[in-house]
């Protein structure tokens, strides 16, 4: 046999149903005929950072172990609040607190 072990990447079931793809459809049509010019749309999105990553596979010849040595250090995670539009930032925050529905309006 010629297997390799791989990770597995989960797909939602619904991810590509009939469903959601008119969903889409309908979607881009109407944004098409209603949307905005380039200039007035941003996107807005939060980004959440564990500054304390490191790797979790490695090379190393067959029969040894692959490994890392490292501080067993814990930092807290951090959340980056971006609204960005075509060619700009307008505007980015670096929360004090976790990142939740009340801060997310607000920003």
């Amino acid at each position: 046999m010629n297997l390799s072990l791989k990770t597995i990447r989960t797909i939602p079931i619904n991810r590509n149903s009939a469903t959601t793809i008119a969903e889409r459809k309908n979607y881009a049509t109407y944004y098409l005929e209603h949307g905005t010019s380039d200039h007035e749309l941003i996107f807005v999105d939060e980004s959440p950072f564990n500054i304390n990553i490191h790797k979790t596979k490695g090379w190393s010849q067959k029969g040894a172990r692959s490994t890392l040595e490292q501080a067993t250090i814990k930092g807290r995670n951090i959340s980056l609040l971006l609204g960005v539009g075509k060619g700009f930032v307008y505007y980015e925050i670096i929360p004090e607190q976790n990142v939740n529905g009340d801060v997310f309006a607000t920003f």
